[in-house]
């Protein structure tokens, strides 16, 4: 009775049909041939088809997970979305470089995003040498920490320690204030506190050296406005990272309260 709807114009009856089948025949069986031939047609076939046999791979043996990186690359946006959940539910560890790229399109970001969620420390490694990979565009790697974060493991906070520390300093940042926000959300963590120590050194040693020459380009007048205001950026930043990692294990509350003392106090 199911061995027609692998035949039906309906993708959707198809892909059902072919996962019905699939675990009960041969190598070839008719639910295997129907499958070769949509992924034969690959990036050619219908949308819908493309659409049902991306959600298909999901589902399917480890054998035929390499398949996804054709409809992760595919032009139609639903159709990628669709292959980077069955992605996450694979847990390939093949796929984890093109979902690294994918983070870099705004488009299907958060899908990237919530595939190598799922991954969890599997996907940490990658993530860690990614980091520190200058052949990375910076827009990819911008994306790393918050999902270190997400991931929220122990393995995931020790790689934000482990990154390198001479960087772009708004990368830096971000490792910074997202080490923070995986300590607030899982106080129970293990952290390295020696080099959580040391990360908050290098940040208020770097606003020491910024605040004075913030402070000459302020008093300078107009003509150093733009290039004062930028650094003033960079001094904050220092101090709120510096500040906020000394607070994790220590009285959180009042070295916050004095970082928004010296702040208010600069300005």
């Amino acid at each position: 009775l199911i061995l027609p709807f692998l035949q039906s114009t309906d993708p959707g009856l198809v892909c059902s049909a072919i996962t019905s089948f699939l675990y009960e025949e041969s190598q070839d069986g008719p639910a295997h041939k129907r499958l070769q031939q949509l992924l034969a047609l690959g990036k050619i076939g219908p949308a819908p088809e493309r659409r049902e046999t991306a959600k298909l791979l999901g589902e399917l043996p480890v054998q035929y997970h390499e398949h996804l990186v054709t409809y992760l690359e595919d032009s139609d946006i639903s159709v990628r979305k669709l292959a980077l959940f069955a992605a996450g539910k694979s847990k390939n560890l093949m796929l984890i470089p093109t979902l690294l790229q994918l983070l870099a399109n705004r488009k299907v970001r958060i899908e990237a995003r919530e595939a190598l969620i799922q991954y969890g420390d599997q996907a940490v490694p990658s993530v860690r040498k990614g980091l520190d990979d200058y052949n990375l565009p910076i827009g990819i790697r911008l994306q790393f920490p918050r999902l270190l974060r997400l991931i929220g493991t122990e393995t995931a906070a020790q790689a934000f320690l482990f990154s390198n520390i001479d960087d772009d300093p708004y990368l830096r940042y971000l490792i910074g204030k997202e080490l923070a926000n995986v300590h607030k959300n899982h106080p129970y963590l293990k952290m390295d506190r020696a080099r959580l120590d040391a990360a908050s050194m290098r940040r208020l040693r770097a606003y020491k050296i910024y605040l004075p020459v913030w402070l000459d380009l302020h008093l300078s007048g107009e003509r150093y406005r733009l290039l004062a205001k930028a650094l003033f950026g960079r001094v904050k930043q220092n101090l709120e990272i510096g500040m906020k990692l000394l607070s994790l294990y220590r009285d959180h509350d009042r070295i916050l309260q004095a970082f928004h003392c010296i702040i208010d106090e600069d300005q």
